[in-house]
């Protein structure tokens, strides 16, 4: 049940556990790396039901919920665009249809996933994050 991430330093495989085995967290598992190389993984959390994103900020490893409409969270790919923009698909196991969320900054910024559109069927569900720049 643990979702661990793993690197090598130049001489050996490290190991850390980022997620703990009481939420059943890393299922479906996809990992990115920003610019600066900090990891970004997309992963079920199998106990809610959630699409979650677990990211790396410099020091320690962060978890946030990016869907918890349902059950979510399945067949997770995760990318990071040229901007820093978070890209995430996955699918919705209830309503049987594929998600997209967004995020203009790979980092962050406290706020709420909005819903955007969504289809029935084989349709697409679209969830932007949107961030404010801090002065």
């Amino acid at each position: 049940g643990d979702l661990k991430y793993a690197f090598h330093d130049g001489s050996s495989w490290q190991t850390q556990t980022v997620a703990g085995a009481t939420t059943q967290s890393g299922l479906y598992a996809s990992l990115a790396l920003d610019a600066a190389g900090f990891a970004h993984i997309a992963h079920l959390n199998n106990t809610t039901g959630d699409l979650m994103h677990t990211y790396y900020n410099g020091s320690t490893f962060l978890t946030e919920t990016v869907d918890a409409t349902g059950n979510v969270g399945q067949w997770t790919d995760i990318a990071i665009d040229g901007a820093g923009g978070l890209h995430i698909s996955y699918y919705d196991y209830g309503l049987q249809n594929l998600k997209y969320a967004y995020q203009a900054s790979a980092i962050p910024e406290p706020s709420t996933y909005a819903l955007l559109a969504g289809l029935t069927g084989l349709g697409i569900t679209l969830i932007r994050r949107r961030c404010q720049a801090k002065a």
